[in-house]
């Protein structure tokens, strides 16, 4: 199949389930069976509707109509209709783990290799985000100054090193985030600026998500923040490699005049207000070129990708090669024709204008 006809399928299925949900939506299910909503089919519904919000945005660039068409279906309040997610209660998180595996690939893979990246750190030190706290626990450093340092994304210092710098603050049996309210809120904003949404404006929407996930994080008030003309700064890396300057004019304040920044302000903080969720950080950054990050300093992708570049995708491994190899091929030259099985090669929806020569 083809990643187009993938996501007409699970437009499909979301239909069949929120249709099936709908007809059951005052029945209740056993709450030991569902470690996500405990029984509560209707949170389901509005999770079901906001997973398609967040299909129909990434398919702004490739399919215009299908991503205006599915978005409206999704915030769709009439004839008794759930429509998203409106609150942190909706929030979709899987309880009762016994290992989250954000707290194992900190803690315990390893002995912990992960860490945040410098980027994230950047900007809400720059913007005084209280917020920090609750995503990660100071640095350990014993020859530099113990603060909330994150490491650089493709640096080279040794494993030892790197686990000096700020860990995630996750305990071990946390819940592990699906989905919160507060994208749904940047997703409507979004939908907003070109019309889509009529529920609200960019800017109350854009307000709103930051203040349902200051809500979330038990940070306090976000009208000072949402207040803030605060520029990002220089982040000085406490080993003295790794600094940068990100390349940015985002501020947490709302810009009335400039629709492109506006659209930077929405991506960017989606991207905080959605940690740990890499992948989709990754997904949306690919599609929008959104937040500004700081390159790789050293490119290790043996000239596939430019350097001053980001990896559009993964490849293949190679026992994929070996196992399925004929329908690997199909799907590369279905889907992959622009470039093959590459680091560089960009995916379907990942067609923006703006960053085709990325």
């Amino acid at each position: 199949d083809t990643q187009r006809e993938v996501y007409e399928k699970i437009f499909e299925e979301l239909d069949a389930a929120v249709a099936t949900l709908t007809e059951h939506r005052t029945s209740s299910i056993s709450a030991a069976a569902d470690k996500v909503y405990s029984g509560d089919i209707e949170k389901w519904i509005k999770f079901a509707n906001s997973l398609k919000l967040r299909m129909a945005m990434r398919l702004v660039y490739a399919a215009p109509a299908t991503a205006e068409q599915r978005a409206k279906e999704a915030v769709d309040t009439t004839d008794g209709k759930l429509g998203v997610m409106t609150s942190n209660d909706d929030n979709a998180q899987l309880s009762g783990i016994n290992v989250n595996p954000f707290y194992k690939v900190a803690y315990e893979y390893n002995g912990g290799e992960t860490r945040i990246s410098a980027d994230l750190l950047n900007y809400m030190k720059s913007w005084n985000d209280p917020r920090i706290s609750a995503y990660a626990k100071k640095s350990t450093f014993t020859d530099a100054v113990n603060d909330y340092w994150w490491l650089r994304i493709g640096n080279e210092y040794p494993i030892t090193s790197g686990q000096a710098y700020s860990n995630l603050n996750i305990g071990q049996s946390d819940p592990l985030l699906w989905m919160n309210v507060s994208e749904v809120m940047f997703l409507r904003a979004e939908a907003a600026l070109y019309g889509w949404d009529t529920g609200d404006t960019a800017e109350n929407f854009y307000r709103r998500g930051v203040e349902l996930s200051f809500a979330k994080w038990n940070a306090g008030d976000a009208a000072s923040y949402l207040s803030s003309q605060n520029r990002v700064g220089a982040y000085n890396d406490p080993k003295g490699q790794y600094a940068f300057v990100p390349d940015t004019k985002c501020v947490p304040a709302w810009n009335s005049l400039d629709p492109e920044l506006q659209l930077e302000q929405i991506i960017t903080q989606k991207w905080i207000a959605n940690f740990p969720l890499g992948h989709e950080a990754w997904a949306e950054f690919r599609r929008t070129g959104y937040p500004k990050l700081a390159a790789a300093p050293v490119n290790r992708s043996g000239g596939d990708v430019a350097d001053g570049k980001f990896a559009r995708r993964l490849i293949y491994p190679s026992d994929e090669y070996k196992t399925n190899g004929v329908n690997l091929n199909r799907a590369v030259g279905k889907d992959l024709s622009n470039g093959g099985d590459r680091l560089s090669t960009h995916v379907w929806w990942d067609c923006n204008p703006k960053l085709v020569n990325e």
